[in-house]
């Protein structure tokens, strides 16, 4: 497993640990998906969020950084996170 992917993995069992009160996905990139959406999408009380999940060498692309921007200004949270601490930052905006 890369780095990138643990971290999606940690994040993910971490939604996981938020019970019924959380629906969430991990988007499966290919031809038919729009370009720039984040790793992780869900939804907590009622809000929207995106999580993209870099390892501590990543580089967000331009157009992750715009479709980030996009969800906050639609209201939702949506952030990078280069580790599970920053996964939780984005997800305590929520609370």
């Amino acid at each position: 497993m890369t780095p990138e992917t643990k971290l999606k993995v940690r994040i993910l069992k971490y939604l996981a640990s938020f019970g019924k009160d959380i629906w969430f996905f991990k988007v499966a990139g290919g031809p038919f998906q729009m370009p720039g959406v984040p790793d992780i999408i869900g939804c907590y009380r009622g809000k929207m969020f995106g999580i993209e999940a870099k390892s501590k060498s990543g580089k967000p692309t331009d157009r992750q950084l715009h479709e980030i921007e996009k969800i906050n200004a639609a209201g939702g949270v949506a952030g990078l996170a280069y580790s599970l601490e920053d996964a939780q930052a984005i997800m305590e905006k929520l609370a």
